[in-house]
């Protein structure tokens, strides 16, 4: 299982009522993510939060579309 730092665009939202002329305030957020890379295909990766490595389990996954990625890179770290 490899590390993964990632540094992507993510979507917002907002559920309130607003007047019309106040519709572009809305901007969207970079986000930094750092956990395991557990699935890549040509239109997205996986990065799972949590991984068991004496079961093969994991939790906390998360999609993120390689059209929003900024930046990502595989990290360095002693896992035994």
């Amino acid at each position: 299982m490899k590390p993964i730092y990632v540094k992507w665009h993510d979507a917002v939202s907002d559920d309130a009522w607003i007047d019309k002329e106040n519709h572009t305030d809305l901007e969207i957020h970079v986000i930094h993510t750092l956990g395991f890379l557990v699935h890549e295909d040509s239109k997205k990766i996986i990065v799972a939060m949590q991984w068991d490595p004496e079961r093969e389990g994991i939790s906390m996954r998360m999609a993120i579309p390689k059209a929003w990625i900024i930046k990502r890179r595989f990290l360095r770290v002693g896992i035994k």
